[in-house]
C-alpha cells in the first residue's frame, strides 16, 4: 500500500520517514508532493521504502491559479487533497498523512482496511468547535455548513493520523463539491470525505473509531476535546514539545530503532500526567473560576451590568491588560483555562518529566 505524505517541511517529512518504514510494514511506497522547487530535498533513499516525490504544480494542473493566489491555509490543503484522483501512479486505496504524523508502535493493516470494509478515525463533531482563530478553525465552521446543507453527518475526521481513502471515492466527493471549492469554500478535507462517502457507501465503511492519536491537541488546555482516545498508535509531533522545559524535553524526535519503544512508552506517560493534572478536582476548580472571569470581562458594559455582583467585583480586580488578553481569547474561542491560568500546564509538565 502507497501513503501519500503532502509537506513544504522536507526536514520534518524525511524525519517521519524512518517511522513508517520502521512501525509500518504493509507500507510499500512512500508519495511525497511539495512544491517543485523543494522536490529534490524530498528525494530519499529509503531502506525498506520506494520514495515518490511529485511536484504539486503537476498535481493541481487546472487548479494551480487559485491554489497560489488563495491566502486561506485551508483551502489550499482541499485543493491538493482533492486533487490526488488524478495522480496516475496512485493506487486505488491508500493512506494519506501529514509529515507530522509518526506512528508510535507497529500498525497493522487491519488498522485501515478490514473485512473488505475501511475504518475511520473522528475526533469530534464539527457543531461543537468554538475557535474562529485560524485558516483551519474557519475551515471547520465552513464544512459544517456545506454538510449541513447538504444534508450530510457533522462528524470531524481531522485526527492528524494517516487515515485510509478510496481513490474513486474521493473523486466522487471532489465532484461533489466542486461548487463549493469553485466559490473558494475553505473545506476541510478529512471531514468532508468521511462524511460524504460514508453516508453514499455505508457498505464501504466499519462504523466510526474514536481517533488514536497522542498529542492532538498537543496539551489538554488547548482545546475542549470531543472524544478521547483509549490507545495511542501515533503523534501529531510538535517539535515545540521537545524543546526545554516542555512536556517531551530529553526524548529524541529522530527514530530510534533500539530504544523507539521505550521512548513512545515515556512519552505516552508524561501526557497522560499532564492530562490527569488537567482533570483534577483543583484543575476543574481553576477552570471553573477562570470561565466565570473569562465571561465576565468578555461580555461587554452593557452584558456586565446584568452579571451577578461577584462577577461584577472580579472584573473590577482584574488589571486593565489582563481583560484584554481575555477579551482577544474569547474572540478566538480558546479554552480560558490555557489564557487563563496558563501556569496550570506549565507546572504540569515540569512535574510530568521529573
Amino acid at each position: 500500500m502507497q501513503i501519500v505524505i503532502i509537506s513544504n517541511r522536507p526536514s520534518i517529512a524525511n524525519e517521519t520517514l524512518p517511522f513508517v518504514e520502521g512501525w509500518m510494514p504493509f507500507i510499500d511506497e512512500a508519495i511525497f508532493v511539495c512544491p517543485r522547487h523543494q522536490a529534490e530535498a524530498f528525494e530519499h533513499d529509503g531502506k525498506r521504502l520506494k520514495v515518490q516525490v511529485t511536484p504539486e504544480e503537476t498535481l493541481l494542473g487546472d487548479q494551480l491559479e487559485r491554489f497560489r493566489t488563495s491566502p486561506d491555509h485551508q483551502v489550499k490543503n482541499w485543493l491538493l487533497r482533492s486533487s490526488l484522483p488524478n495522480l496516475e501512479s496512485l493506487g486505488d486505496r491508500f493512506l494519506m498523512a501529514d509529515d507530522d504524523n509518526r506512528p508510535l508502535v507497529e500498525i497493522p493493516v487491519e488498522m485501515f482496511e478490514d473485512k473488505g470494509r475501511y475504518h475511520a478515525y473522528t475526533t469530534y463533531d464539527l457543531t461543537q468547535w468554538a475557535a474562529q482563530g485560524t485558516d483551519y478553525d474557519r475551515g471547520q465552521h465552513q464544512t459544517r455548513r456545506l454538510l449541513v446543507n447538504r444534508g450530510f453527518p457533522t462528524r470531524s475526521y481531522s485526527a492528524h493520523m494517516p487515515q485510509i481513502i478510496d481513490k474513486l471515492l474521493l473523486a466522487e466527493v471532489a465532484a461533489e463539491l466542486a461548487e463549493e471549492s469553485a466559490a473558494g469554500c475553505a473545506i476541510d478535507e478529512w471531514s468532508a470525505y468521511f462524511n460524504i462517502a460514508q453516508t453514499l457507501y455505508p457498505d464501504r465503511f466499519h462504523p466510526p473509531t474514536t481517533y488514536q492519536t497522542l498529542c492532538w491537541p498537543a496539551l489538554p488546555t488547548d482545546w475542549d476535546v470531543g472524544v478521547r482516545p483509549r490507545q495511542f498508535c501515533f503523534e501529531n509531533t510538535y517539535p515545540p514539545l521537545y524543546g526545554q522545559g516542555a512536556l517531551f524535553e530529553g526524548l529524541p524526535l529522530a527514530f530510534d530503532t533500539q530504544f523507539q519503544a521505550k521512548h513512545t512508552a515515556e512519552k505516552i506517560r508524561r501526557r497522560k500526567a499532564v492530562q490527569s493534572v488537567y482533570d483534577s478536582l483543583v484543575a476543574r476548580m481553576l477552570r471553573s473560576a477562570a470561565w466565570a472571569l473569562h465571561r465576565g470581562v468578555s461580555a461587554g458594559t452593557r452584558q456586565l451590568a446584568a452579571a451577578p455582583s461577584w462577577i461584577r467585583s472580579l472584573q473590577r480586580l482584574i488589571p486593565a491588560p489582563v481583560q484584554r488578553f481575555l477579551r482577544q481569547a474569547a474572540r478566538h474561542g480558546d479554552d480560558p483555562a490555557w489564557s487563563f491560568p496558563h501556569f496550570m500546564t506549565r507546572v504540569s509538565c515540569r512535574r510530568a518529566n521529573d
